[in-house]
């Protein structure tokens, strides 16, 4: 689980994400596509251990209201690897 912190136009959006996978230096993060529908700057994700990365919207899918996030590869991706693995 992972926090997402956007920043939008008059305002600053919150909400939840999952890392659901990692390949090399980047992880992919889901989030709901309303938390990210408004940005209008940084899109930034914080894991439970505090790293913190910004994330650039990948793909989304409004009426599925989901959204795809990559960010940099954190501290948390390893653990969260090891949980998919086994």
């Amino acid at each position: 689980m992972a926090r997402i912190i956007v920043t939008e136009k008059v305002a600053t959006s919150y909400g939840s994400g999952t890392l659901v996978d990692v390949e090399g230096d980047y992880g992919l993060v889901i989030t709901n596509w309303h938390v990210v529908r408004d940005a209008a700057g940084e899109v930034t994700v914080v894991f439970p251990d505090g790293f913190r990365s910004s994330a650039r919207v990948l793909k989304v899918d409004g009426d599925w209201d989901l959204a795809a996030l990559v960010v940099w590869r954190p501290n948390a991706v390893l653990r969260s690897r090891r949980l998919w693995r086994t």
